[in-house]
């Protein structure tokens, strides 16, 4: 059965593509509405996407962002005297929670 479906699907695509051919390209455009849709989605689907990868940048501040390198936490350096000292101090869990208040 879905081998019978895909060679007449590839024959009447074979079919339509001959008959677009000799189309105006307002039929053509027509043809398109009736078999994919509205227009605006016809433009949309022949539009090529631009993955994130080949995304040009053009400002000087992005380029200069771009460049930066990315510091994982374990890498962080602490530059004040307080931090370096919270940092030093080792958390202690409460063995009991005391409830205070009304």
């Amino acid at each position: 059965m879905t081998e019978n479906l895909n060679e007449n699907l590839r024959s009447l695509l074979i079919k339509l593509s001959a008959v677009r051919v000799t189309l105006t390209d307002a039929e053509q455009s027509l043809l398109d509405q009736l078999i994919l849709g509205s227009e605006a989605e016809v433009k949309a689907q022949a539009l090529k996407f631009q993955a994130p990868d080949e995304v040009k940048m053009t400002g000087a501040d992005e380029v200069k962002a771009q460049a930066l390198k990315f510091q994982a936490p374990d890498e962080v350096k602490m530059t004040g005297a307080d931090e370096v000292k919270a940092q030093a101090l080792k958390f202690q869990a409460p063995d009991e929670v005391k409830m205070t208040g009304a």
